[in-house]
């Protein structure tokens, strides 16, 4: 989830404002159904605001460090009594298995307290 930053402007006004969010989806579409979002639900004491810029800022805060698990395998391995799948962080590549719906159990290779935070 990228964190944003948006320029916006009350329309017909020359001043303008930065906003910070977290957005879900492509930034400026995100930001775009934003502002659209304000106009359609203005209060009566509210201006009509209109876009004026949006820069993607990185990460959001409670997503630096956290690892971006995806699965490996197209169907659930089992061995012996236990099944689960392999799964790898898309950021900086670590491989782990996650057994049922639960979190990823790190490979042994990887038990090092560096390995905690992703460093993507």
């Amino acid at each position: 989830m990228p964190r944003i930053e948006i320029e916006v402007k009350n329309v017909g006004s020359k001043t303008t404002w930065k906003e910070q969010y977290d957005c879900t989806g492509d930034p400026d579409t995100w930001a775009i159904n934003l502002i659209n979002e304000f106009n359609a639900t203005l209060q009566s004491n509210e201006q009509p605001r209109e876009l004026v810029g949006v820069k993607v800022l990185g990460d959001a805060p409670e997503n630096v460090g956290k690892h971006e698990w995806r699965k490996e395998n197209l169907i659930t391995l089992v061995k012996g009594s236990m099944s689960y799948d392999k799964m790898r962080c898309e950021k900086c590549g670590i491989t782990g298995k996650r057994f049922g719906l639960g979190g990823v159990k790190r490979d042994p290779k990887y038990k090092a307290e560096k390995y905690n935070q992703c460093n993507g």
